[in-house]
């Protein structure tokens, strides 16, 4: 009986410690979290998505700088209206636009109209206009750096606000930042065949189940030959660009040297083209036509003899033997 009387109270404590445990567990951590996801919601300077642009407008100490999201077009998602036409890179652009609608305030400054000089805000160091769907649109101004200096001051309506420094790159970009800067935009694996036309006549290669056969003339190619062929390709990058009086430029460099062309899929249809011109007056530079829109890219002559190579270069060991 004894034993019953002292086990009483283990029981109880035992009962008020599982009560207190299933109300942790049940109200109170569902309601911290609640509150911790309510505020970090309220810490976000807009409520648009990346989706919702249509444009981002960048003013400052660089100049302007127009950007156009173009929804549905996966070859130019982004494009470069000011300074120039132009088509831009949309990792840059892209990675600008999800900073800019998940951007969070580290604090809400307590500040009114006079105050804004004082934090470089009158006027504004940098102003990002974000044109939305439905022609809304939100400004955010940016002004002098934080006491921690990795912070800066920024507005928002009427409000200031600090916030971190994941913009401060984009600040100081000029155009070629912007702008893309690869000659030739396709991924490896998605090309069906491509066609090499010099002065050593044309080749052509295509692939079939994941192999890849030289068709003119008819031998099998080294796979792995190919597919470095194709990732250099597709990483050439411009040294510098030729945005004005594109065609008077290309009919004065007379007549290409070599032509390439690369088909995206199995549809047959030619979805990338490259033109390489040369002149006397620039032995060792290479001029590039790709599609109406693109610039007239320039590369060195030996970054093209890299990435342009003989057909012999794709044979396989065996046909080599």
């Amino acid at each position: 009986m004894s034993s019953m009387k002292s086990l009483r109270p283990s029981i109880f404590l035992a009962v008020i410690l599982a009560a207190l445990f299933a109300y942790l567990y049940f109200v109170e951590l569902p309601g911290k979290e609640k509150k911790e996801k309510a505020e970090a919601a309220s810490s976000r300077l807009f409520t648009f998505s990346e989706s919702d642009i249509v444009e981002i407008i960048i003013e400052g100490a660089s100049g302007r700088t127009r950007l156009q999201q173009l929804s549905g077009n996966p070859d130019t998602p982004w494009r470069i209206s000011e300074p120039i036409e132009t088509i831009a890179d949309e990792g840059v652009a892209g990675m600008f636009a999800s900073l800019l609608s998940n951007l969070k305030s580290t604090r809400k400054i307590d500040a009114t109209p006079a105050d804004f000089a004082s934090f470089g805000l009158s006027p504004p160091a940098h102003s990002i206009r974000v044109i939305l769907t439905g022609s809304d649109s939100d400004l955010l101004e940016i002004g002098d750096l934080g006491m921690s200096g990795q912070t800066f001051y920024a507005k928002v309506g009427n409000n200031v606000y600090l916030i971190g420094n994941d913009l401060t790159p984009y600040f100081t970009k000029g155009l070629t930042d912007w702008r893309r800067q690869e000659v030739f935009h396709f991924f490896s694996s998605d090309v069906q065949s491509f066609e090499i036309e010099g002065p050593q006549g044309t080749s052509t290669l295509t692939k079939a189940s994941e192999k890849w056969i030289i068709k003119t003339p008819s031998e099998s190619a080294d796979s792995a030959k190919v597919l470095e062929f194709l990732g250099r390709l597709s990483s050439l990058r411009a040294e510098s660009f030729i945005d004005e009086n594109k065609t008077q430029q290309v009919k004065a460099l007379g007549a290409p040297f070599s032509r390439l062309k690369i088909t995206i899929g199995s549809g047959g249809s030619v979805s990338h083209e490259g033109t390489f011109y040369t002149t006397k007056d620039e032995p060792e530079s290479v001029y590039v036509v790709t599609q109406p829109s693109a610039p007239l890219y320039k590369i060195s002559l030996k970054s093209f003899e890299e990435i342009i190579p003989d057909v012999t270069y794709f044979k396989s060991q065996d046909e080599k033997k």
